[in-house]
């Protein structure tokens, strides 16, 4: 035998990770398996959901940077064809007039007496 000293690789009784026959372990049972697969599946849907999810951020962040450009574009337009109007001499009929902007106290004419 072998004398007492240790247990061996196994455990104390020699008997492996397989069974007493050694070998492969015993394959997973119906429900493991199909538990492993419902995983795998839903990982594989985790990571397609993530993904979406992400670039709709980063397309929201494009478009919202984009409209705000051209926002900030078209306003500048205005201020500058009002300035070389006004240098030019010419003057604009007041259905064309861009209104000023809204101040602090909300839009003109919504002030209290």
């Amino acid at each position: 035998g072998m004398g007492g000293y240790g247990a061996g690789m196994y455990g104390p009784n020699g008997v492996g990770p397989g069974g007493p026959m050694g070998g492969q372990p015993a394959p997973p049972s119906g429900w493991v398996a199909m538990l492993q697969t419902f995983h795998s599946v839903m990982d594989v849907f985790n990571r397609i959901t993530f993904l979406v999810d992400e670039n709709v951020h980063a397309v929201n962040f494009l478009v919202s940077a984009l409209l705000m450009l051209l926002e900030r574009a078209g306003s500048l337009y205005a201020e500058l064809a009002r300035f070389v109007f006004r240098m030019l001499g010419i003057n604009v009929p007041p259905n064309l007039q861009v209104p000023p902007p809204p101040g602090p106290g909300g839009p003109p004419g919504a002030r209290g007496p």
